[in-house]
Formats: structure tokens, sequence, C-alpha cells
């Protein structure tokens, strides 16, 4: 008999640890929930091998898919349209500039993987369980990620976080935080912890 995980229900919009005042420990605090996110779907997947959902498996799979659908696309956002262009102008170091691109295409590829994911999880979620050649994709896609996003968030966390916060002004983290609450339709005037 196997036994089954209960998911503690987890809210898009809660607070997280930082706040849009402090925007850098805030990336780190999303980084955080991509990982959560992700280890919830491969452990349906493992639970279940495409198979039937129960309604603990059913309601994680959705979260995490609303997750990826609507949050993960603005944290990708703050990085590339918001961190990482007022980053290159200060980095002197060629590696650093190579990194902040690298990322970019990482991204994509993290995108790719994703449209994959919701495509077959909609399937799954649809038709109640999946045919081996799907349940292998989606399982092929999801370790795809895993090995990705480990790679990519050692990558932020260890290089390119500190590195923003040593060369960025402190009105440039300001503005960076307001441009991120600003993605989220939160007042700028009246920054919150929310996400």
């Amino acid at each position: 008999e196997t036994k089954q995980r209960s998911y503690m229900p987890i809210q898009i919009g809660t607070k997280l640890d930082h706040s849009f005042n402090n925007p850098i420990g805030l990336l780190t605090d999303c980084h955080r929930r991509i990982k959560r996110f992700l280890m919830m779907m491969i452990t349906v997947m493992r639970q279940t091998h495409g198979g039937p959902l129960q309604t603990s498996q059913q309601t994680a799979l959705e979260l995490a898919l609303r997750y990826f659908r609507e949050a993960a696309p603005k944290h990708a956002l703050d990085e590339e349209a918001t961190l990482f262009p007022r980053m290159r102008p200060l980095c002197v170091m060629d590696n650093s500039i190579k990194s902040l691109n690298h990322l970019e295409i990482e991204h994509e590829i993290a995108d790719e993987n994703h449209q994959t994911v919701e495509q077959l999880s909609k399937k799954w979620l649809l038709e109640g369980e999946l045919c081996f050649e799907d349940t292998c994709e989606l399982s092929a896609a999801l370790g795809r990620l895993s090995v990705l996003y480990k790679k990519h968030i050692h990558v932020e966390e260890g290089i390119i976080f500190p590195l923003a916060s040593k060369i960025l002004s402190p009105a440039q983290v300001k503005e960076v935080g307001r441009e991120m609450a600003m993605r989220r339709n939160i007042d700028p005037a009246m920054l919150t912890n929310l996400s």
C-alpha cells in the first residue's frame, strides 16, 4: 500500500520573508517557492506514475501549475527586465556578463519545459490519467527542470545576487523593488511583503 503525502496549502500571495524594499531577498524567496512547487509536482508523479490522482495530489498539481503559469514568469521578468539591465553597465568582468546572458537562455529553456508540463498536466487533470508515453514525457520535463533550476539558482544566489548587492546603488535597488511591485499591480508607494 502506497503511503500518500499530505500537502500544506500554499497561497501564491502569502507573505514572504522579504519585502519589495529588499528586492534581492525577495528574489531569493521566490527561488524557494520555485523549488517547493517543482518538488510538489515531482512528488505527485513519483506517487502516481501518471495514474489516477487523489484529491490532495490533484490540489497540489493544480496549485503548482498555477504558480508556474502566473507568478514564475513575473520572477523571470524581475531578473531580465529589471535587475540584469541595471547590472550590465556596471559589470567590469566579462564572466559576469556571460553569466547574465546564460541565465536568460536558461529562462527560455525552462519556459519550453514548463509548456510541456502545463500541456501534459492539464491533459492528466482532464482525463484522469496519462498514457505511458505522456507519463515518460512529463517525468522527463520535470527532471530537466529540476536539474536546470538547481544549477540556475546556485549561480544566481552564489554569484549574481551578491554581485548585485555590491554594485547597485541604494537608489537602484529601490528602483528594482518598485518595478517588481508594479509588475504585480502593487502601488509602489505602499510596498508590502506580497509577491
